[in-house]
C-alpha cells in the first residue's frame, strides 16, 4: 500500500509498472517534475529514491556522511534496509558516466546538503527547514507522484532494478547484492523480462 490524495491507495509493481523505457524516455518523464508544485523537492526526491534505491521510508534517514565520492563512482555505506524482522544495512555503488544522467544530481546534493539527513524535514505550514530531522515518508510520496501518475517510490525501484538489468548487465544475484534482497524471487518481482525476440535480436518478427 502508498499513500495518495490523503489516503491509502494500491499499487502493484507486478501489475502497475511498465518496462524499463530506456533513458531518454525515462528522463522525459522524470522532467516533467517542472510542473509539480514543488519541482525542486520533487526532482531531489525522486533522484534520491531512484539511485539509492531506497524505500521512501529509508530514504528519509540517509545522511550525507554516509556516502563516498570520487570522480567514478559514489559509495553508501550502511544505508538502512527496513525488514519485517528487524533493521539491516547495505552497501550500494552507483557508477558516474553518461548511462546514468541522474547520479551527477545525487552528487551535487551530497555535496551540497548542510543538514543532518539528505531530506531534512520541514516546519509544519512552512517551507523553512529543520536541519536535525527528516522529512516524513509521506511527503516524499506525494512529492513523487506530482513528477507523473505514472512515478511513485516503488516504481522508482522498479525502474532502478531494470536499469541496472539493461544498461550495467546485472545478473539476479548481483541484484540480490544491491539491493540485499532475501532471495532471487524478489529480484525477479521488481524487474521485468525482455520480449524473447528482442532478446534474441531480431527486429522483425513474423505476425
Amino acid at each position: 500500500m502508498v499513500f495518495g490524495k490523503g489516503e491509502w491507495m494500491r499499487r502493484s509493481i507486478l501489475y502497475d509498472l511498465p518496462d524499463w523505457p530506456g533513458w531518454l524516455e525515462f528522463m522525459e518523464v522524470f522532467e516533467s517534475s517542472r510542473d509539480a508544485p514543488y519541482p525542486e523537492d520533487s526532482r531531489k526526491y525522486g533522484t534520491i529514491v531512484f539511485e539509492s534505491g531506497c524505500r521512501e521510508a529509508e530514504a528519509i534517514k540517509l545522511k550525507p556522511t554516509m556516502f563516498r565520492i570520487n570522480d567514478e563512482a559514489i559509495v553508501g555505506y550502511n544505508i538502512p534496509v527496513l525488514k519485517k524482522r528487524g533493521r539491516a544495512t547495505r552497501r550500494i555503488v552507483i557508477k558516474l558516466d553518461e548511462l546514468n544522467p541522474l547520479g551527477y544530481d545525487l552528487v551535487d546534493y551530497i555535496e551540497d546538503c548542510d543538514t543532518e539527513y539528505l531530506l531534512p524535514g520541514l516546519r509544519p505550514f512552512s517551507r523553512e527547514v529543520v536541519s536535525e530531522r527528516h522529512v516524513s515518508a509521506k511527503t516524499v510520496y506525494n512529492r513523487i507522484t506530482e513528477i507523473h501518475p505514472e512515478l511513485w517510490p516503488q516504481a522508482l525501484r522498479g525502474y532502478r532494478a531494470s536499469m541496472l538489468v539493461y544498461e550495467r548487465g546485472f545478473s539476479v544475484q548481483d541484484l540480490v547484492g544491491w539491493f540485499n534482497w532475501k532471495s532471487a524471487d524478489m529480484a525477479l518481482h521488481y524487474t521485468k523480462t525482455r520480449d524473447m525476440a528482442e532478446a534474441m535480436g531480431i527486429k522483425n518478427v513474423p505476425r
